[in-house]
């Protein structure tokens, strides 16, 4: 073979191999973005909120990011809440005209948990000015004709279980994205934590007191909806199922007083006069 002709097979080869390796970047392309969306989706409970093709083709945006973990959050927690009751989570997913929707699953009297839900919300449509001031405080934000387009997404739980020396648990995580008149936008996470008990236990007795004094049933509803900011923005949602964190039951009597020396005078003395647990 003379020279001409080896460097000729060469290049040939090298081609091949070139085009070997450009076809198996663009299969790991393919297989990395079956992971990211697709493949991750089929581990939900239901399809998610916002239609896969949309997450696929925002995928690096921030509200897609969100979106995608809060559907995690809600497979795993509740796999994890069927593990210990033994039951099965009752599916609902809706939509808002307005724009979004959620997925609400809810399981109750079962031998564990009185109540247990865990709620998918993705909300999407217009704020006025004002109303984004109060949500996100003093910063002024802009919009086409006094409104701004906006997303909000969160996932939430409430879990009430049936032996009262168990706390009752909340949380609530979410995502807010505003957009201004120059197209630009403003986002922000928010969200928390709180254990609601019957009884005191003094070695668990750490609570902020923000949470502690609403810590009897009909208090706790009391609290959600006169003064919880996101119940309250809930209401103003149609279509929301905000009300998915009251418990099972619960009970008002006028002028109940427990009896003396009881641990239910001892928790209604902890309501009226807040300790400093810390």
């Amino acid at each position: 073979m003379c020279k001409t002709q080896q460097i000729q097979s060469e290049l040939k080869s090298l081609s091949a191999t070139e085009m070997a390796t450009k076809i198996s970047r663009n299969a790991k392309k393919e297989e990395e973005k079956e992971t990211s969306i697709t493949e991750r989706c089929r581990g939900f409970l239901t399809a998610p909120v916002t239609d896969i093709s949309v997450l696929e083709e925002k995928k690096d945006e921030m509200s897609t990011k969100m979106e995608m973990l809060i559907m995690e959050t809600q497979a795993e927690f509740c796999k994890a809440l069927e593990d210990v009751e033994g039951g099965t989570f009752k599916v609902d997913k809706w939509d808002r005209k307005e724009g979004g929707g959620g997925i609400s699953c809810m399981m109750h009297d079962g031998n564990v948990f009185e109540k247990a839900g865990v709620d998918v919300t993705v909300l999407l449509g217009c704020l006025t000015e004002e109303a984004v001031k109060q949500l996100s405080g003093e910063k002024v934000l802009k919009g086409k004709d006094g409104k701004l387009p906006f997303c909000a997404m969160g996932v939430s739980s409430v879990i009430h279980p049936k032996n009262p020396h168990i706390p009752s648990v909340h949380f609530n995580y979410r995502y807010f994205e505003i957009e201004e008149e120059d197209g630009s936008k403003q986002w922000w996470f928010g969200g928390g934590t709180d254990l609601t008990p019957v009884y005191i236990d003094r070695e668990d007795a750490f609570l902020d007191v923000y949470y502690f004094k609403f810590n009897v049933k009909s208090k706790y509803v009391e609290f959600n909806l006169m003064y919880d900011r996101g119940i309250k923005f809930g209401l103003g949602m149609p279509g929301c199922r905000v009300l998915m964190s009251l418990p099972l039951t619960a009970r008002w009597e006028f002028m109940h007083e427990p009896g003396k020396g009881s641990q239910e005078a001892e928790m209604l003395e902890v309501l009226r006069n807040p300790k400093e647990w810390v």
